[in-house]
């Protein structure tokens, strides 16, 4: 099983900051998993840099749904006219066709970044360099912009840059999911919180979100609490590790992660996990949409923003099982 994004749409797992690295106008762009990986359902691509002079041009992607979640430091965001300041938990939504730029704020600023459908990653082949390093450049960026290789990428990805203003940043109370395929912020813990095994689930982007190509979720949870063994008929699951420590298992094969860490699960793979922390975090995406309408099934509404106990309670997995009925999902811990 591989260590490194592969051109395969099999199990793997991509250790912290591997994955396809690029470097593009001192930043460093890392495609974690992409179309290849994928089949096309999303990619997932981080960018990590400097504080950044000024922001990023104003543009907008005909077919690409966007996502941005700070891990690491504070970005501003512009979305449809509208810009906030987000820090590490911070969520933005931009659907294909929404104008929208970022700026860093921080002297050292990483996102997770989506894409859906994938293959966004090809904009970065176009405009950036290969580069063996880890992170971005110390001495910030040099030289000129590659303003041929952007042209170039405004054609072939299908995106437009426009001369939309910068508008001052604004507070608002982001905290409620918009129950369509809308752009919005949501404030870091905000979303539908379900408790569910021992553990919260904050549901942060749902099919009426995705127009059904995703569900994006967090999951915290105590030392030893776990998801049982599930196999997906259609859906590709990924986890990232945000904290602590994660023990997943693929097709019987146990990988311990850490934070930066991302394991990723086909169509038809067993997978399960067992937080190996106190506290352990993770962030999940679920493509094609569906999960999330388990999760609410099975799930208690919670009002709380941490899990309420330390104690694991066991499985039932008939309960379980009778929730994910018509989402295609199968327990086969039985």
């Amino acid at each position: 099983m591989s260590t490194t994004a592969t051109p395969t749409h099999q199990p793997l797992v991509v250790r912290s900051r591997e994955g396809e690295r690029r470097v593009l106008l001192g930043d460093i762009i890392i495609t974690t998993v992409g179309t290849e990986q994928t089949a096309g359902r999303f990619s997932l691509i981080g960018n990590a840099g400097p504080r950044g002079p000024r922001p990023i041009p104003m543009h907008y992607h005909q077919f690409e749904h966007e996502m941005f979640m700070p891990i690491r430091g504070r970005m501003q965001l512009w979305v449809d006219g509208v810009s906030r300041i987000l820090g590490p938990g911070d969520f933005g939504s931009v659907p294909a066709g929404v104008v929208h730029a970022y700026h860093f704020l921080d002297i050292h600023n990483q996102f997770l970044g989506y894409a859906m459908p994938g293959g966004f990653e090809a904009m970065f082949r176009i405009t950036g360099q290969p580069t063996d390093a880890y992170v971005h450049p110390a001495e910030g960026f040099k030289g000129r912009p590659p303003v041929e290789a952007f042209k170039r990428a405004e054609v072939e990805m299908h995106m437009k840059y426009v001369d939309d203003p910068y508008v001052e940043a604004t507070e608002g109370p982001d905290d409620t999911l918009p129950g369509a395929c809308k752009p919005y912020y949501l404030k870091n813990g905000e979303g539908e919180r379900r408790l569910l095994m021992s553990q919260l689930f904050t549901l942060i982007m749902r099919s009426e979100e995705t127009d059904g190509q995703a569900a994006i979720f967090h999951a915290q949870g105590p030392k030893g609490a776990s998801f049982p063994t599930t196999r997906h008929v259609e859906a590709s699951v990924g986890l990232w590790v945000l904290d602590g420590m994660l023990h997943v298992t693929l097709d019987g094969e146990e990988h311990l992660l850490v934070p930066g860490d991302f394991a990723y699960a086909p169509p038809g793979c067993a997978w399960s996990y067992r937080m190996g922390s106190h506290f352990t975090q993770l962030h999940a995406i679920v493509a094609p949409a569906g999960f999330e309408g388990f999760l609410s099934a099975a799930g208690e509404p919670y009002p709380y923003y941490v899990f309420p106990t330390y104690e694991v309670a066991p499985h039932d997995l008939d309960e379980l099982g009778a929730a994910a009925a018509g989402h295609g999902i199968a327990f086969i811990d039985r």
